[in-house]
């Protein structure tokens, strides 16, 4: 069953209405999101709805976390921070209920689903380096990981002693008994390399291909929500660039 996984969409509306018409288009039957649905973006209840209302897997990520728990925000950066307190302003009882109660991990089939890292997937750790890569790697038991958090496309593959790492294409999940995936489809609502356009990706588990897509949608719409909502200007600024 073809699969359409996304992530941290951040409260972007039109960016993740975009990727869910696209996906339908491409022939996705289902559905699974790496977390992050709120954050940053002007729009938090209603991304809770759209993606509540595909009944699929969908894991906890750290802005999710903290805009539906009472919890310091030391942890994060002053737009960041702020953003979260704006958002948990502005989500229903029933949405923050439901954020609240994510799972850290999930699963499809043929596949793990965690919002940061298989290594402690509480702490949210960003798997950009080797030696987190090498960290989370040693802790997937499935073939493939689907990650999300950092906002940027890659993959990392260990086979036997080797750690490879690359921007994502469209490949095929290799088969030795030997190898392990990690996938980045990067970001819905926020993607930060360089390119505007909303990141997604399809998952064919009959045939074990990963193929990434990017979606133009209305960014001036979303940014001038962010800033009519009195979000930090910079949030704007960010996703009509993409970095």
């Amino acid at each position: 069953m073809l699969t359409a996984v996304f992530g941290d969409v951040h409260g972007n509306l039109e960016a993740l209405d975009a990727v869910l018409r696209d996906a339908k288009a491409q022939g996705a039957e289902a559905f699974a999101c790496l977390g992050d649905v709120v954050g940053y973006g002007a729009e938090p209840d209603a991304c809770c709805e759209r993606v509540r209302a595909l009944g699929c897997p969908v894991v906890r990520g750290n802005h999710d976390h903290a805009a539906s728990h009472r919890i310091p925000l030391a942890w994060f950066n002053p737009v960041a921070a702020a953003a979260i307190r704006w958002t948990r302003e502005h989500l229903s009882p029933e949405n923050r209920a439901w954020l609240r109660a994510l799972p850290f991990e999930s699963a499809i089939p043929g596949a793990q689903l965690v919002h940061g890292s298989l290594d402690a997937p509480p702490k949210w750790h960003y798997v950009i380096s080797r030696e987190a890569a090498a960290a989370h790697l040693a802790k997937q038991s499935a073939r493939l990981c689907f990650v999300g958090h950092t906002h940027v496309p890659l993959v990392v593959i260990r086979m036997a002693d080797r750690l490879l790492g690359a921007g994502l294409d469209a490949f095929r999940i290799p088969e030795e008994d030997n190898v392990k995936v990690a996938v980045n489809p990067g970001a819905v609502g926020q993607p930060r390399d360089e390119n505007p356009d909303a990141a997604y990706l399809l998952y064919d588990p009959a045939k074990a291909m990963v193929v990434p897509r990017r979606v133009a949608y209305d960014v001036e719409a979303a940014a001038r929500k962010i800033l009519a909502a009195g979000l930090p200007p910079f949030l704007a600024a960010r996703i009509r660039v993409g970095h």
